[in-house]
């Protein structure tokens, strides 16, 4: 969106690039948010020089509100080659209220939230502790467990998350939802 700052006369230019598409949809977002027209709105396009109009202090703030989008659009790019992109999606989805010039850093902050919460380290337990949870003795789980890592077994009892030299542990969250069915 090719721009003329009105107190200066100087060019200026707006892009907000869809990164599947390539298209420039800065027209398209700031018509969104009725900035488009005659009158009272932010933008006025000047059939002469085939440019729209703006103040400088609003070419500013929209400037940062399309610096701040494409650099979030980049990171969301970013976060669904690595995550899932409908999780990703979601959390975008769920911090997108509020105002344009906030909506960038509402869905940073969403996301650092999230990641932080993917990026804590899984509690793992042993079967002294996994014991104690089903009313048992370690010896018990400790055979179980045995079991249960053999590709043959047909049994119930929950099958170690990993073993740690030489020894089962299981996550603590499973093992707790399994003690807890067991009760």
């Amino acid at each position: 969106m090719n721009i003329i700052i009105k107190e200066t006369g100087k060019n200026e230019v707006l892009e907000l690039i869809d990164l599947r598409s390539g298209t420039n949809y800065i027209v398209d977002l700031i018509g969104m948010y009725d900035s488009l027209g005659p009158g009272d709105h932010q933008f006025l396009y000047d059939d002469e020089e085939g440019l729209y109009v703006c103040t400088h202090d609003t070419y500013d703030w929209w400037a940062k509100v399309v610096s701040d989008q494409s650099a979030l659009n980049d990171r969301i790019a970013e976060l669904k080659e690595t995550y899932d992109s409908e999780v990703i999606h979601d959390i975008v989805s769920g911090a997108s209220d509020g105002d344009l010039e906030d909506q960038a850093a509402a869905i940073n902050a969403a996301l650092d939230d999230w990641l932080e919460e993917q990026a804590e380290l899984p509690e793992y337990i042993g079967a002294v502790t996994f014991a104690r949870m089903l009313g048992t003795s370690q010896q018990n789980v400790s055979k179980s467990a045995t079991r249960a890592i053999k590709t043959s077994y047909r049994g119930t009892f929950l099958k170690p998350d990993a073993i740690v030299d030489g020894t089962p542990v299981w996550l603590r969250s499973r093992a707790e939802g399994y003690a807890n069915a067991q009760e």
